[in-house]
């Protein structure tokens, strides 16, 4: 596993370096070191792993990009080949090409469609809007905030 930071290689040990599991949770709590070297060591740890996943964030944004694209292609492709074919079969020692049947349906006019068929979104809470309007002293019946901590590392 490739590291910015010097990472100390007993808390590295505890961790399958593939997968990113840790291997041995009680292990790595109870390595003998000392207590700031553990603690410094597990954040740069951490700030490793985030830069591992912004990369793969990036990646799979460019892949994505780059799946989108291949779609795109392929669909023009088909339609010049379908003008090309007309209608008709294809073969040759690489390819087989005939038309395949399916089935949609078109809606000219959705306020025609009768309500059986109509079918609605759960209704979503607002989360933002309740929390703004609890700091404002709006109180709720069984709605109220709830504090927490999250670890920062920088």
């Amino acid at each position: 596993m490739k590291s910015f930071y010097d990472i100390n290689q007993e808390i590295l040990d505890c961790v399958d370096t593939e997968t990113g599991e840790i291997l041995d949770e009680e292990k790595l709590r109870n390595l003998q070191m000392e207590k700031k070297e553990k603690i410094a060591s597990m954040a740069r740890w951490v700030k490793d792993l985030r830069v591992e996943s912004e990369a793969l964030k990036e990646k799979i944004v460019r892949l994505t990009a780059r799946k989108k694209s291949a779609e795109n292609k392929q669909d023009r492709l088909k339609a010049i080949i379908m003008d090309e074919l007309g209608g008709k079969k294809f073969k040759d020692e690489t390819v087989s090409i005939y038309y395949g049947a399916s089935q949609s349906v078109s809606i000219d006019d959705n306020t025609k469609v009768p309500v059986q068929y109509l079918k609605y979104a759960e209704p979503q809470v607002d989360r933002k809007g309740l929390l703004h309007d609890l700091k404002l002293g709006v109180e709720l019946d069984g709605i109220h905030i709830v504090e927490s901590r999250h670890l920062v590392i920088r």
